[in-house]
């Protein structure tokens, strides 16, 4: 449904978010192949299978601000693939992308908040 009853699971990390400039609205409107670090939980997780058989994933994250596609590539994936679960709170590294009009975040790293 899309609620939480006992808390916003960031409700825990607000004030760190808060006062962090980078917030995924305002990635929306930087340039491509900028480095950025991003803050949220992760609303969806889709797994892919790529040609050559590697796992790679992409995953949505949402701060208070808004929501942002994320890809993980294979060496990535299967480096940070224990954080790469639904509703966990995550802080990625990476490098900003536009695809088909859309801005995405190609990751380099992920930590757990």
């Amino acid at each position: 449904m899309g609620l939480y009853v006992s808390g916003h699971p960031l409700d825990e990390h607000r004030e760190k978010l808060e006062k962090r400039e980078m917030t995924i609205a305002r990635i929306k409107s930087l340039a491509a192949e900028l480095a950025v670090v991003v803050a949220g939980i992760v609303e969806e997780v889709r797994p892919v299978v790529t040609k050559r058989g590697d796992q790679m994933a992409f995953l949505k994250i949402a701060d208070f601000s808004g929501m942002i596609e994320i890809v993980i590539f294979p060496k990535i994936f299967t480096e940070f693939k224990n954080m790469l679960v639904k509703e966990k709170c995550i802080a990625v590294k990476g490098r900003t992308s536009e695809r088909n009009g859309e801005k995405s975040i190609i990751a380099e790293k992920v930590k757990e908040l």
